[in-house]
Formats: C-alpha cells, sequence, structure tokens
C-alpha cells in the first residue's frame, strides 16, 4: 500500500493486492517471459522470440468470446502481399461461420448446412441421405454400388440398373427399352459364357451391313440380309408354312 516505489508514483505500477488499473505505458514482458492466469497458472500467453503462443494447460476449455451485440470475431494473417486479410469469421449477427482463402470466401455456414464456393476436394465422401447435384458430375474412379443399391434414371425412376446379389438387372417401366450405339460403322454384341470360363458372341448388330447374325457359342447360325435370312447349319420346326416358292438344292 506504499504511496511510491523507488521513486514512482502510486499510479505508475499495478499492485497485487488491489484491483488496480494500469493508465499509461505499455506492459511489457521480455521473450519467453509468460503471463500468467488463474490460481494453477492454467493459462498462459509468451512471446518466445519466434512464434507467439496462447496455452492452456488446465482443465475444461478455451473460449474466445465476444460479448458485444451483432460483433465478430475474425482471424487474420499474411495475405500473400506484405499485407494481412481475413481468414476466418465468427459473424455475431447472422450465426454464421465464414473460412475465406487469402480474404475470398470459400466456405460459409447456413441454418440448413454450408455453403461451399468454388471446388470440394476431400479423400472420401459419406452423405447418409439424397445428394442434390445441379451440374455434371465426372468420376475418375468407380461408381461403386452394394448389392439391391440402383442407378435410377428418368424423372419417375423409369429405368433401374442394379444387382441383387446374385444377377444384374436392367429394368425400364415405362415404354420401350431402347439399346443405341451411335458410332458410325459399329455394332453392338450380346455375350456371355462360351462353355470353357470365357465369354463370345451370342448376338450381334453389324453396324456396318445391317445384317442381324445369331451364334451358337461364338460359331454364326444365322443372319438376316436384304431379301431375308441365311441359315447355317440344320433348321428344326414343328412346322414350316411357306407363303411363296420354296427353292430347295438337295434331297428333300
Amino acid at each position: 500500500d506504499a504511496a511510491a516505489l523507488e521513486g514512482l508514483g502510486a499510479g505508475s505500477f499495478l499492485r497485487s493486492n488491489a484491483a488496480d488499473t494500469k493508465t499509461s505505458g505499455d506492459l511489457s514482458f521480455s521473450d519467453s517471459v509468460k503471463a500468467k492466469f488463474g490460481t494453477g497458472n492454467d493459462l498462459e500467453i509468451q512471446h518466445n522470440g519466434t512464434d507467439s503462443y496462447v496455452t492452456h494447460l488446465g482443465t475444461g476449455d478455451l473460449y474466445l468470446q465476444n460479448t458485444t451485440n451483432d460483433k465478430d470475431i475474425v482471424i487474420q494473417s499474411d495475405n500473400g502481399s506484405g499485407g494481412v486479410s481475413e481468414y476466418i469469421r465468427a459473424d455475431g449477427s447472422s450465426g454464421q461461420v465464414l473460412l475465406y482463402y487469402y480474404g475470398a470466401e470459400k466456405f460459409r455456414t447456413k441454418s440448413d448446412g454450408v455453403d461451399v464456393s468454388g471446388e470440394l476436394q476431400c479423400d472420401s465422401l459419406d452423405v447418409d441421405g439424397a445428394a442434390d447435384i445441379t451440374g455434371n458430375v465426372t468420376l475418375h474412379a468407380n461408381l461403386d454400388l452394394q448389392d439391391n443399391d440402383q442407378i435410377r434414371l428418368g424423372s419417375g425412376d423409369d429405368l433401374k440398373l442394379y444387382h441383387d446379389g446374385t444377377d444384374g438387372f436392367i429394368v425400364n417401366d415405362t415404354n420401350a427399352l431402347v439399346l443405341k450405339n451411335n458410332a458410325n460403322d459399329a455394332s453392338i454384341y450380346l455375350q456371355t459364357d462360351n462353355g470353357s470360363g470365357g465369354t463370345t458372341n451370342y448376338i450381334r448388330c453389324n453396324g456396318s451391313t445391317g445384317d442381324v447374325i445369331l451364334y451358337q457359342y461364338g460359331n454364326q447360325k444365322l443372319q438376316t440380309f436384304s431379301s431375308g435370312v441365311d441359315i447355317t447349319g440344320e433348321l428344326q420346326c414343328d412346322s414350316l408354312d411357306v407363303d411363296g416358292a420354296a427353292d430347295i438344292t438337295g434331297n428333300v
């Protein structure tokens, strides 16, 4: 309670036993000298000559709080051009958190989620619910759906592609199902097991000739052409109704 200390007036220093107010001059700490708070020195503030630290050592949480109505908490750092710009803003007037890249907004929270400005890059994406995407989706790897998960196409989900754990399905619920190849002179093939552990042609729609060709384990058996069909091998049928002339080379 002395009025003076080594020639300094009582207003020039802070006392430990009173709620003093320092009215002038800076309160300076040398490098690595810490300002400590709390009975157990749980909070420390220091500069070590290179970096600055606010360190919470005790139990509980560390709060950075602004109680002024509609005001913000702003974290700023280097803007890449010798100045500073915003990196994080907690907007007290809107309730939003904004993240920036050199001052350009990239992320904003809102009442129903978040809004990302620009590209979202992530190692994995787990969406528990519907995804509403406006624009094209470009994949650089597989679209991996599990059993009974469907690719649904059309406003009414009229076309479905899926695997039920045993078989694969392409299901169309409305009007025609069209399998089309727009490539000039190219074909459409239906292939399945060749009887030896591989696959082979069963049906070919030949875009270069207009033919439809049917196979048996890859061996051609029927081919359409401009005036009819050509059968390779024996034609077996329960009955034969020929409306027109029959030109037969060989015994009947």
